[in-house]
């Protein structure tokens, strides 16, 4: 960590990597955090590093990595836009505090103090905005935004208010919130608790800042239920490779799914997958990516059902940006598996993530792969995430021993 320090001691700031956030890249987000009097903020540049590139004594990325000219020029111009707004608002001669300065670097305005949950929250939002992509995808900022509305909506018709000041939010308050998520907007309990969590951020980023002391979901509870994951069978998935469609529209979404089936691809991670993410290595043939979900690598080797449908999409067509499959929105794509799978008449209403979850049983563990491999191929951070699908061989396989045993019974 290097500060900068000013000839008075009223204004200081300094850069530190956030390596709690480390990512599976290997890089951690750069803060700035400064000192205005006794007040402290902080906010996030837009960027990541390796910490072993790092200077922390002059706070800027050693020439060593090709990404500091591009990272030490965004450091540079922010610190002057931290000087700059600082000797602005040293001249308006009016009291100021770190997160006055802070809003005036993000550029929001200074009408008026910023005091009510959501206005902090749409600060927040603003900041986040700024790095996804690096710190977090699209779908989460997303996600974000409609929880902030729900919050909105849940102060106007259960409350009363417009807003609320965080120090009233307590624990009481954030489970009536999550019952208004779970009753008035029809949330399961994970979506639910999944929208916790983001609101939790938010305090998280408000206790980082000094803004608030304490955190009021300290009691709270956020625990997931275990849901049952469906997925095809053997027999399925057969029906499923034999059944011809009836338009291009259809097979290419069988396609991509299939695809899915054979190396447990997400959606999102088989919509970005590009040729140059397959290779050859010996005897066999690699997809080799990274998940945009988690950002873990996974090295999945193709089977050759997979393999013979990306050959066929490859002197099928030619697809832009080097992707190997060119599909609809996730939303499209489930309604169109919707129809594939009334047309192979299979009873099971098909998403996209039901793929993975056959890769994950019927193609792999119910064939003896080691769960390891399969954990691995997967990209998930820890093994007990795999072990879910692990317990669902082990229910199948005592089902059929169960009906095994009524035959020998009825012998």
């Amino acid at each position: 960590m290097a500060a900068t320090q000013r000839p008075t001691t009223l204004f200081s700031f300094s850069w530190y990597l956030a390596r709690k956030k480390l990512r599976k890249d290997g890089k951690c987000p750069v803060y700035l955090k400064f000192r205005v009097r006794e007040t402290k903020s902080a906010m996030r540049c837009g960027c990541c590093v390796l910490p072993s590139n790092w200077m922390s004594d002059v706070a800027r990325l050693s020439s060593m990595d090709p990404d500091s000219p591009q990272v030490n020029e965004q450091l540079r111009s922010l610190e002057a836009s931290v000087y700059n707004h600082f000797n602005y608002l040293v001249a308006t001669q009016i009291e100021f505090d770190a997160q006055t300065l802070r809003n005036s670097i993000l550029g929001i305005s200074q009408d008026k103090s910023v005091t009510g949950f959501l206005e902090l929250f749409d600060l927040y939002l603003k900041e986040r905005a700024r790095v996804v992509g690096l710190d977090i995808t699209h779908t989460t900022h997303i996600r974000s935004i409609r929880v902030r509305r729900y919050f909105e909506e849940f102060l106007k018709v259960e409350l009363r208010k417009n807003d609320i000041k965080p120090k009233d939010i307590d624990y009481v308050l954030l489970k009536n919130f999550y019952q208004f998520l779970r009753v008035s907007r029809n949330q399961s309990n994970n979506t639910a608790i999944k929208l916790m969590h983001l609101v939790r951020a938010v305090f998280k980023d408000l206790i980082r800042q000094g803004v608030l002391q304490a955190d009021p979901f300290v009691n709270v509870k956020l625990s997931l239920e275990e849901r049952a994951r469906m997925y095809l069978t053997d027999d399925e998935l057969t029906r499923l490779i034999h059944k011809s469609m009836p338009n291009e529209r259809l097979q290419k979404v069988k396609d991509a799914f299939l695809f899915s089936c054979y190396t447990g691809l997400s959606y999102s991670d088989v919509q970005k997958l590009k040729w140059s993410e397959i290779e050859n290595s010996g005897k066999m043939t690699w997809v080799k990516t990274t998940r945009l979900k988690t950002g873990t690598s996974s090295i999945i080797p193709l089977l050759p059902p997979a393999f013979q449908i990306i050959m066929n999409n490859k002197s099928g067509c030619v697809i832009e940006d080097d992707r190997v499959f060119a599909i609809a929105s996730n939303q499209k794509v489930n309604a169109y598996l919707k129809e594939i799978g009334t047309l192979s008449n299979i009873s099971k209403p098909l998403t996209f993530h039901m793929a993975r979850h056959t890769f994950a049983t019927t193609v792999t563990l119910l064939n003896d792969v080691p769960i390891e491999s399969v954990s691995r191929m997967l990209g998930h951070k820890k093994l007990v995430t795999t072990q879910h699908y692990a317990r669902i061989v082990d229910k199948k396989l005592e089902s059929d021993m169960s009906k095994l045993a009524l035959r020998y019974n009825h012998e």
